[in-house]
C-alpha cells in the first residue's frame, strides 16, 4: 500500500470520529484527529461529547492518550479541521497550533480550513 493510500485511510478514521461529537453548541465544529507513527494509529480524538467539562478539541484529545509523548517527533497528526491557533483560543498557550509545535510533531495533515 502507497504512503498515499495510508494517509487516505488515516483521515478517513479522523473522519469517523467527528460526527461522534457533541458540541456544547451548533456553531461549534465536529471535528476528528488521529496520531500516527511509523503506520500505527497512536492516538485518537474528537471535540467533546456535550457535558459541560467535556469540550477538549479533538487533537488535545488525541495528544492525551499517549504516554510515550517522545515518539511524537516522527508523528503524522490527520485533523478533520485546521488546528487552532493562539489568537482564538482564551488560553493561548493551550491552542492545538501550539499544543503541536511544543510536541514537535513532525508533520499535520488537515481536512479542510476553518471557514471562520
Amino acid at each position: 500500500m502507497s504512503a498515499d493510500t495510508n494517509g487516505r485511510e488515516f483521515m478517513r478514521k479522523a473522519i469517523e470520529l467527528a460526527p461522534i461529537c457533541k458540541p456544547l453548541k451548533e456553531s461549534i465544529p465536529k471535528v476528528g484527529a488521529v496520531i500516527v507513527v511509523n503506520g500505527e494509529i497512536i492516538g485518537s480524538g474528537r471535540r467533546g461529547d456535550g457535558g459541560k467539562n467535556d469540550d477538549e478539541h479533538a487533537e488535545w484529545n488525541a495528544l492525551a492518550q499517549i504516554e510515550g509523548k517522545a515518539r511524537l517527533t516522527d508523528a503524522t497528526l490527520y485533523t478533520t479541521l485546521k488546528p487552532c491557533t493562539a489568537e482564538v483560543r482564551s488560553r493561548p498557550l493551550e491552542s492545538c497550533t501550539e499544543l503541536i509545535h511544543q510536541h514537535r510533531i513532525e508533520r499535520v495533515v488537515i481536512g479542510m480550513l476553518d471557514p471562520n
